[in-house]
């Protein structure tokens, strides 16, 4: 079975005893944004109103035997948590307060805006334009994002610097993480989804998934017109 689909069938599992939500690289797992494998981790992340924890370190925790019921429902108090050795799923919880909850395919998540957010926040810069490049796909707009960035009055520059990038052409997240590495290496930037003329079927163009357009520097002497207008000695 595949790890994605390990992972949710773990937390449809875990939100059965427990009213967690899941959020981080959970949520992008249940929204089926595309990632990087890299970002496969083992840890099962869950959105928390008291504390963000970090399970690394061979930290696992679990809930104790004695904690209260309602533990872990929204609005009461957190329980104390104690590690348990052995445990192959270990927990992260982040800090998240004033986002809308929904469900999708049975799994109670955070937001898709927030799942973006959290995406660019803790992710890298390749991973985090790949999530990004395929919401924008899906409808959402950069001004969408950015007004949802001001609205939890996080400092914008993560967001910014992906958005200044980020394009909806770009139909897959092979294309995504391709165009990451060439920005990221200081390369020219392409056009995404060039087309050319089919001859042979002039209806249904031809297109690229990257294009550069050819281009002269203006110190070139090709470019220059002092050159230009000297005449060639035979």
């Amino acid at each position: 079975m595949p790890y994605c689909q390990q992972h949710l069938y773990i937390l449809r599992g875990l939100q059965k005893i427990h009213a967690w939500v899941a959020a981080g690289m959970s949520a992008i797992e249940v929204h089926g944004m595309p990632h990087p494998w890299s970002q496969h981790d083992g840890l099962i992340t869950i959105a928390s109103k008291w504390a963000s924890s970090n399970p690394y370190g061979g930290k696992r925790y679990a809930t104790p035997s004695d904690a209260p019921p309602n533990s872990f429902v929204p609005g009461s108090p957190p329980a104390i948590l104690t590690p348990v050795r052995g445990s192959k799923q270990p927990l992260r919880r982040l800090f998240i307060t004033n986002d809308e909850t929904v469900t999708v395919s049975g799994i109670r998540t955070t937001s898709l805006f927030r799942t973006v957010f959290d995406a660019v926040m803790l992710g890298t810069f390749d991973s985090a334009l790949e999530c990004v490049n395929h919401v924008l796909r899906t409808g959402i707009s950069k001004q969408d994002l950015r007004i949802y960035c001001a609205q939890l009055h996080a400092n914008p520059r993560r967001m910014d610097c992906i958005l200044k990038y980020a394009t909806p052409l770009a139909e897959n997240g092979g294309e995504s993480m391709v165009l990451a590495a060439i920005i990221r290496e200081g390369f020219a930037i392409p056009e995404l989804q060039h087309e050319f003329t089919n001859f042979e079927n002039p209806s249904a163009p031809l297109r690229s998934d990257f294009y550069w357009k050819p281009q002269m520097e203006e110190s070139s002497c090709w470019n220059s017109t002092d050159l230009a207008n000297t005449a060639i000695r035979q």
